[in-house]
């Protein structure tokens, strides 16, 4: 099993990356580590550089995780010693300029800190998911993007549960995906995406990666629910992504 999706120190992980590396190679797991670029750290040339240089010294895959609609390009030296980039949602910025964070559900999903009252109606949410449909369009055409990061765990798409609306969204989602040859990611910490975008994404050759999103120790080369996706969807190895 190989972990493409983890967090260190660098970012806002707990763990250094050799730390890291240990618990993933006492478990037998490759390891993908993909820090936040361009925030918690990791803002500036040199200190990417440093970044690279320290993940180079070990048997890991040298990834990032990039927020939507990010404009920062890197430059071409830097770029190409990165095997893989990440792109997923942390903030939205609504047509009045605004930015709504989504920091807070993300504290609340994950580590139950705080308390979280959504404030979005199914009509606003549906909006937002259509503009965030043009934003991932953006993005994956200016750069290469090998692996859509946790692009359910939103709170637009908790007020549309179980709504007809997410079936089409999925579908258009999954649609850029096989355009630009961008790998879906399962998500052990935001368990998602479901058993139904799974399989769709399959049948048409999407490829798939496995991420825990590992930020503690204690979520470290943990794959419960990527595990049982795996098993209900029947993946084999050539349906997932890899990057050589």
């Amino acid at each position: 099993m190989l972990d493409l999706h983890t967090h260190t120190q660098a970012s806002d992980g707990e763990l250094t990356a050799k730390d890291l590396w240990t618990r993933y190679s006492e478990k037998n797991m490759g390891l993908g580590i993909s820090d936040h670029l361009f925030r918690d750290g990791l803002s500036t040339e040199h200190g990417i550089c440093a970044y690279l240089s320290q993940l180079e010294s070990l048997p890991v895959y040298r990834g990032y995780e990039i927020d939507l609609g990010h404009s920062r390009i890197l430059p071409d030296n830097l770029e190409d010693r990165f095997q893989y980039r990440i792109l997923s949602v942390h903030s939205i910025r609504f047509p009045d300029g605004t930015v709504y964070s989504l920091e807070p559900y993300f504290a609340y999903r994950a580590d139950a800190i705080g308390s979280f009252r959504n404030p979005f109606s199914k009509d606003t949410a549906k909006r937002v998911l259509e503009r965030l449909l043009a934003v991932y369009e953006t993005d994956m055409r200016r750069r290469h993007i090998e692996i859509l990061g946790h692009c359910t765990a939103t709170p637009f798409h908790d007020v549309l549960t179980s709504d007809s609306f997410l079936e089409g969204w999925e579908n258009a989602l999954l649609s850029l995906c096989e355009k630009y040859q961008t790998a879906l990611e399962i998500s052990e910490l935001w368990q998602g995406p479901g058993l139904r975008m799974v399989q769709k994404a399959v049948r048409r050759s999407i490829k798939l990666s496995c991420g825990s999103d590992c930020h503690h120790a204690e979520t470290a080369a943990k794959f419960c629910y990527v595990t049982e996706i795996i098993q209900q969807a029947g993946l084999n190895c050539e349906e997932y992504f890899f990057k050589p």
